[in-house]
C-alpha cells in the first residue's frame, strides 16, 4: 500500500520476521501501547534509530585528516 503525505509517497509493507525472541516481542509491544503507539510506527522508529547508529559508528571509525595542497 502506498500512500503521499505531505508530497512524500510513503510505502507500507506487511512483513514476516523470523527468530525474534518472544520476550523480547511482547515488552516491546507493551511499550508501544504506552506510547499509545501503533506497532508498526515504534518497530520503523526504532529501526531507523538503529541504522543512524550504525551509521554513525562506521563514520567514527574515519579520521579526517586534512589533505596537503
Amino acid at each position: 500500500m502506498a500512500y503521499i503525505s505531505n508530497h512524500t509517497v510513503v510505502i507500507c509493507v506487511n512483513i514476516t520476521i523470523r527468530n525474534l525472541q518472544e520476550v523480547v516481542f511482547r515488552r516491546f509491544k507493551a511499550k508501544a501501547a504506552e506510547e499509545n503507539m501503533k506497532l508498526g510506527d515504534a518497530l520503523t522508529q526504532a529501526m531507523m534509530m538503529w541504522v543512524k547508529s550504525k551509521e554513525k559508528r562506521h563514520k567514527d571509525k574515519f579520521i579526517d585528516i586534512p589533505s596537503f595542497d
